[in-house]
């Protein structure tokens, strides 16, 4: 699931980007998650890590170049789409970094242009590998930042769960050594044959290291053959 926010102080705007994005995504079988704002300084004080951003340049407050400034410094994988109705703003939204810009009045045409660039820089692993794209019982697939992924759990008939931050469990006909071959390796690893953890949400690790406690409560078993190699990537995730 990407996570999107829409930036814009008119709220006809915002339900018209939301609109096109969640038809864009059913289009193409990809699975959005939309937040909401109307003005710069609200968006900046959220602590979600977006993936894409629509991002009006005209507010009052907190304008939507330095609102960009601030999501860029933080995290420069977001990708900021700069909407607005003034075409002489478009030299200062690339100096932001800026993926795209988009001119009011806003098009269907041009809003799923923009997501279908995207989505060909992530399909040809452009960005980064914080995505994985996985496979569903319906044959189609959708496209998850790896950061929403607990664990992925052997599940039966050779198909996984995946167990997300939201408390979504996504079953995939992906097999456990596709998945594990595809994910960050510095960011998961596998304790036991069954599983696929990500580090960043593993709590603990009892005495004797015997079991993972995960970031929802879940205790997965560590195997003795696997316990060596999934500390040393613990405590290497850990100094980053």
């Amino acid at each position: 699931m990407l996570k999107v926010a829409i930036c814009d102080d008119e709220a006809n705007i915002v339900d018209q980007i939301e609109e096109y994005v969640l038809r864009f995504g059913k289009e193409n079988n990809m699975d959005f998650k939309i937040h909401r704002f109307y003005d710069g300084d609200s968006l900046v004080r959220s602590d979600i890590r977006f993936d894409i951003v629509f991002l009006d340049i005209m507010m009052d407050g907190l304008d939507g170049i330095e609102t960009g400034k601030i999501l860029k410094d933080r995290n420069m994988k977001t990708q900021i789409v700069y909407i607005s109705g003034f075409s002489d703003f478009s030299m200062r939204a690339h100096e932001v970094h800026s993926f795209d810009y988009v001119g009011k009045p806003i098009k269907y045409s041009r809003i799923s242009k923009t997501l279908g660039d995207l989505k060909k820089m992530n399909t040809n692993n452009h960005i980064t590998d914080d995505f994985i794209r996985l496979k569903l019982d319906d044959y189609s697939e959708i496209l998850m930042n790896t950061d929403d992924i607990l664990y992925f759990e052997y599940y039966e008939s050779r198909k996984v769960n995946v167990y997300t931050t939201d408390g979504e469990i996504i079953t995939t006909n992906d097999t456990m050594f596709d998945i594990l071959g595809r994910v960050n390796q510095a960011q998961f690893a596998q304790p036991y044959k069954a599983y696929v953890v990500n580090i960043k949400y593993v709590r603990r690790v009892a005495k004797g290291s015997k079991t993972i406690f995960m970031a929802n409560g879940k205790e997965i078993s560590l195997s003795q053959r696997k316990q060596k190699e999934f500390m040393e990537k613990l405590h290497s995730y850990m100094r980053v």
